[in-house]
């Protein structure tokens, strides 16, 4: 429905005629704006009536706004690869790899007691194919 920038989100739906009130958080405002049994209750656009405005047509109008058309050409655009970039993204891969083998290895920890015979062994030979550092 919604991608861009957090700080545009309400001005967006305030475009469409929903106002957030103030003692409201922005994510309960958007999760109860997709619902038909609480949507009413956020209509502020007196020159309307109010109708429910399904997900769908706030994702077509949010498709044809200016935000989301800075996001449709912004994905469409090729990807800008710099060093910096590159190297960020080896970094978090190297991390993400490292968080899988540590739940990998505490998972194991609690399993429970089986007799050697039957026990599951992970040995490095199933671990060949990725290279985990």
């Amino acid at each position: 429905m919604y991608h861009g920038p957090k700080d545009e989100v309400v001005p967006f739906f305030e475009g469409l005629g929903f106002r957030l009130p103030p003692r409201k958080g922005t994510a309960d405002f958007l999760q109860e704006i997709t619902s038909r049994k609480d949507q009413r209750q956020y209509w502020a656009d007196p020159s309307k009536p109010y109708r429910f405005i399904p997900p769908a047509e706030m994702a077509r109008a949010f498709h044809h706004s200016p935000v989301g058309q800075a996001a449709a050409a912004e994905a469409a655009s090729p990807p800008v690869h710099t060093k910096e970039g590159l190297l960020f993204l080896a970094q978090n891969l190297r991390l993400f790899r490292l968080l899988v083998l540590n739940q990998m290895v505490s998972r194991a920890r609690w399993l429970p007691h089986q007799p050697i015979g039957r026990a599951r062994k992970v040995s490095r030979l199933s671990l060949a194919g990725h290279h985990w550092f």
